[in-house]
């Protein structure tokens, strides 16, 4: 198979972006999630985006544990999380 397309990578950030959620997740379903890990701050949806959230932490460096950790997490069987860095 051919490779997908190259995707941007971002410079770390203690912001992450959340993609491809289900659409009953709440905020409290994805803290639950998140706050295992330090520095943890804060999880928003992102108002009428479905399957899209910001999980913001106290560094870069955390955030980054978190991404690494939960990459590919199956919310769903169906539904597996995509994490980046949010944009500056």
């Amino acid at each position: 198979a051919a490779p997908a397309a190259a995707e941007e990578v971002l410079p770390p950030n203690k912001i992450l972006f959340v993609q491809n959620l289900p659409e009953q997740v709440n905020e409290m379903m994805l803290k639950l999630l998140f706050q295992q890990f330090d520095q943890f701050e804060e999880v928003r949806l992102v108002p009428g985006k479905v399957g899209l959230a910001f999980v913001e932490f106290g560094s870069d460096v955390q955030a980054a544990v978190a991404m690494k950790s939960l990459q590919a997490f199956k919310v769903t069987p169906t539904h597996r999380m995509k994490i980046s860095f949010a944009k500056a």
